[in-house]
């Protein structure tokens, strides 16, 4: 009888110390931080959280960061370009994609990954821009590009040379305005030999009655590109989000009111040992992204097969040669760079861990059919 006794109090003593762990996640989670946070994150905050986490950035302080993408995901890649009053307009596939492309600023982090600083003045797209030959490319500015209003863009010819080669997205001239452009996309380790075809685009954003505009590339030379006259959409500004997006040669975009929302702060991390469901989970991401990698490589060894033995009339063999080697060997630097992302990740969720069955957002998906999807 005291045995069983016993065996029920210890019982009991679990069950309350668990109750008591998940009330403490909760008033972690459910956490604010000071009513003078910047005012730039209230102003995204709400409509943002869904899709995403806030991670407080030891250099920009909050930023955001999606869920459930590729892991050599690139801002800038899901969607397509259109041409408006004020040049050329980013057009997402995401439903947070309002916000993102036109707002604001994305940096790589080692660490995390692609993350986004906000601000909260609107552009047709945040990026600089690349061309030259067949090439045109583009990669999003980082945080230092700074907007001044009644100035314009401070970033510098030396910031621009500096942005990180797989942060560039390349596509032939005359894919640029197909409405599938994610498919269309060039392995970023080839960015290593078109890097030396192409030039840094100077200032492309300008200002035009206190409005942002990017009238790069100019609308005769895309025309040119593709064959055809580009389709030209006026933008018809909106506060609500229920007429977001093109309707006839209408683009509706949205511009929130300023909100004064309560941001979480990111929950402390718990060191703990690796749990069995969570290595396993770990171990089977690992895999498939081994796997996913593996495709990619396939791809670029045929891609360099077909070059040999149909090689452009400007270059030899041995220069040919060459250029594989520098684009294989960078794509052996993507590999090591999106495993150790994954890692980092998986570091970060052991920290964090609560329960076996307890929800979690994750910010990749390592699957070979999103990666198919994603490039596909």
């Amino acid at each position: 009888m005291k045995k069983n006794t016993v065996i029920l109090i210890v019982v009991y003593l679990v069950l309350i110390f668990s109750s008591i762990q998940l009330l403490i996640q909760k008033s972690q989670t459910a956490a604010i931080i000071p009513e003078k946070a910047d005012e730039r994150i209230r102003y995204f905050y709400r409509d943002l959280d869904p899709y995403g986490e806030w991670i407080f950035h030891d250099t920009y302080n909050w930023t955001w960061r999606p869920y459930d993408m590729p892991i050599d995901w690139r801002p800038y890649t899901n969607g397509h370009w259109l041409y408006t009053d004020d040049g050329w307009v980013w057009v997402s596939d995401y439903s947070w994609g309002w916000a993102c492309f036109h707002y604001g600023r994305w940096f790589y982090d080692d660490y995390y990954g692609w993350l986004w600083y906000p601000d909260t003045m609107w552009a047709p797209n945040w990026v600089v821009w690349r061309t030259g030959g067949d090439w045109i490319g583009w990669a999003p500015l980082p945080p230092r590009a700074f907007w001044r209003e009644g100035i314009g863009l401070e970033f510098s010819d030396h910031d621009a040379d500096d942005l990180p080669r797989h942060s560039f997205i390349f596509v032939r001239k005359k894919d640029f305005t197909d409405a599938d452009i994610a498919h269309k996309i060039i392995e970023p380790a080839r960015n290593i030999t078109i890097f030396k075809q192409t030039n840094i685009v100077r200032n492309s954003i300008k200002i035009i009655n206190n409005r942002a505009v990017n009238h790069f590339p100019l609308e005769e030379d895309i025309t040119k590109s593709v064959g055809h006259p580009v389709n030209h959409y006026k933008i018809s500004e909106e506060n609500s989000l229920i007429n977001y997006g093109v309707k006839g040669n209408e683009l509706h975009i949205f511009k929130p009111e300023n909100k004064k929302e309560s941001v979480r702060s990111e929950q402390p991390l718990n060191l703990q040992n690796e749990p069995p469901e969570l290595k396993n989970r770990h171990e089977s991401e690992m895999r498939a992204l081994e796997e996913i990698q593996q495709n990619r490589e396939r791809q670029l060894k045929e891609d360099h097969e077909r070059e040999l033995q149909n090689p452009a009339r400007n270059i030899n063999n041995e220069e040919l040669k060459n250029q594989h080697n520098r684009e294989f060997n960078a794509f052996q630097e993507d590999k090591s760079r999106e495993r150790n992302l994954l890692q980092n990740w998986h570091e970060r969720e052991i920290k964090s861990y609560t329960a076996p069955n307890a929800p979690v957002q994750r910010p990749f998906n390592i699957s070979p059919q999103k990666e198919y999807e994603h490039r596909r």
